[in-house]
């Protein structure tokens, strides 16, 4: 298993190549597509999903023109931000930018406990809403990515569309008790990995 990390994406986001086998997934699609497209060339990986740790429109604006080059590839999110796509008030994009960003809808919706699979890799779903409520992280052995749900120094705003200080609450319990059980790297949406242990420390101790 392979992991690239192309950055900067757009507004400073992280997008991730994950590869295995010959088969590879991009993660959050930040990255203008002719980047992502490049670096699957290098290492002559085939595309086989698009993957989206949540709806907003920092992580995904390479993500049409990837899709219209790989149209075997489908794009998948969470139910509960399948809707944030195609609305700009939604995705965050009108109020934060002022110019409304819409994408075509995704090609399947998942839930918590769902597979990938890349190469003879599996990916697991979880759902961890707070910063928006379909927000989910894959993991992939030790590795979890987190888009804005935890990042090494803290945690997503929850104030944007489908944001809510409660659920992420018990999300940040969810992962408190995850770091006790095992030795998780996460990889988010902006910032640098990190351990899924320092990060939970640093969110209760900043």
């Amino acid at each position: 298993m392979k992991l690239s990390r192309i950055t900067p994406g757009s507004f400073a986001s992280n997008c991730y190549v994950l590869s295995d086998n010959g088969e590879a997934v991009v993660i959050d699609p930040s990255a203008p597509a002719a980047w992502i497209m490049k670096t699957l060339e290098a290492e002559n990986l085939k595309l086989t999903a698009i993957l989206l740790t949540h709806g907003h429109f920092d992580h995904i604006l390479g993500l049409e023109r990837l899709r219209a080059a790989n149209p075997d590839a489908p794009v998948m999110i969470h139910a509960d931000d399948a809707e944030l796509l195609s609305d700009g008030a939604k995705n965050a994009s009108l109020p934060l930018v002022g110019v409304s960003k819409d994408f075509l809808p995704p090609d399947k919706m998942l839930i918590s406990g769902d597979t990938v699979k890349v190469g003879k890799k599996t990916i697991t779903v979880m759902h961890t809403p707070g910063h928006t409520g379909g927000s989910v992280c894959y993991r992939v052995a030790n590795l979890l990515f987190t888009g804005d749900t935890i990042m090494a120094n803290g945690y997503g705003r929850c104030d944007l569309y489908g944001g809510n200080t409660d659920k992420m609450h018990y999300t940040l319990i969810k992962f408190t008790t995850l770091a006790e059980k095992e030795s998780l790297m996460i990889y988010p949406g902006h910032g640098e990995a990190a351990k899924l242990s320092d990060a939970v420390y640093n969110i209760y101790n900043s």
